[in-house]
């Protein structure tokens, strides 16, 4: 899978992240990630944590849904933050040699 080191962010973007707090970072998550990612999503749908919240409205068509302190407990997670590209990212943008994950949480809008 495509990996951090693939993508090299920008002095301009730096530049942005300073001034913005947020840049857009083209292809950094590739397809494979993404799959992952749904895979988990779609586990944790079938297996909710203690904070798993649906939060549609009654009538609403599409639901919305969240969950959050699932990368331990949903192995497709776990695989994304240990393996996937953005701890490397982020240690490149934040200008570090290393990173922690204080939260994850994921959000769906059907």
């Amino acid at each position: 899978m495509t990996d951090a080191k693939d993508h090299t962010i920008t002095d301009d973007a730096l530049s942005t992240y300073a001034r913005d707090g947020v840049i857009h970072v083209p292809g950094a998550i590739n397809g494979q990630w993404l799959a992952v990612v749904a895979a988990g999503i779609e586990r944790n749908c079938r297996q909710p944590g203690p904070y798993f919240r649906d939060q549609t409205r009654d009538g609403d068509p599409a639901r919305y849904i969240f969950d959050y302190w699932t990368w331990r407990d949903i192995p497709e997670f776990r695989d994304f933050v240990e393996h996937g590209p953005m701890s490397a990212l982020a240690a490149q943008v934040l200008g570090v040699e290393q990173v922690t994950l204080l939260m994850d949480n994921w959000f769906m809008n059907e």
